[in-house]
């Protein structure tokens, strides 16, 4: 849940949102969409957001737009670099160009694994929400989080017992307690390999 006093904005409204920054900028840029902004635009998951996290963005040529938007449209969404991110190293290969019918803004999301990825690396309930509805809406196999997990993640920020326990977690709430069981044991037997 947000904080106190935050709005959430659903799907249409920030799909109206970026389709007003499309309409003020003076040339092309691009937005790589992740969090809720990515399922919400990306996914039509009615997840809803407080802003939009962008990722890899030139934000000073998109907030001057993102301003007239806000008065064009009486939407006060925030539009701001996450800062801090952990995708799958292959992430860009795999963009997903969303609302192709904007004339200047290109906008990408992550692929729907390596969202769900980024979103299990930090594993709050909400996270986990949107990965579930995210699940039930566009299926996610569970083979290919598993081994792209092993293969471009090891780059994720923080202990790598509790980052498996995030994965582990995600693979119950999605596939069911025997899949997470097979998944922990797999992960043990990869890290007593010495993969990382």
């Amino acid at each position: 849940m947000p904080p106190e006093g935050l709005r959430r904005f659903d799907a249409t409204e920030l799909r109206r949102f970026l389709a007003a920054i499309d309409a003020s900028l003076p040339g092309r840029a691009r937005v790589v969409l992740l969090g809720g902004s990515a399922l919400a635009v990306g996914y039509q998951l009615d997840t809803g957001t407080t802003d939009i996290d962008t990722w890899e963005t030139d934000l000073a040529a998109v907030q001057p737009a993102a301003e007239r938007a806000r008065e064009v449209t009486g939407l006060q969404i925030p539009v701001g670099d996450a800062g801090v991110a952990d995708a799958p190293y292959q992430y860009e290969s795999r963009l997903v160009r969303v609302m192709p019918e904007l004339q200047h803004l290109e906008v990408f999301v992550l692929e729907k694994h390596d969202l769900a990825l980024s979103k299990i690396m930090r594993c709050h309930e909400g996270d986990l929400a949107g990965i579930q509805a995210l699940h039930r809406r566009h299926g996610l196999d569970r083979e290919t989080l598993v081994a792209r997990y092993m293969t471009e993640m090891d780059h994720a920020i923080g202990d790598p017992k509790r980052i498996d326990l995030n994965l582990q977690v995600a693979v119950e709430r999605l596939y069911g307690e025997a899949e997470a069981a097979a998944v922990g044991r797999r992960l043990d037997a990869w890290r007593q390999r010495g993969a990382r």
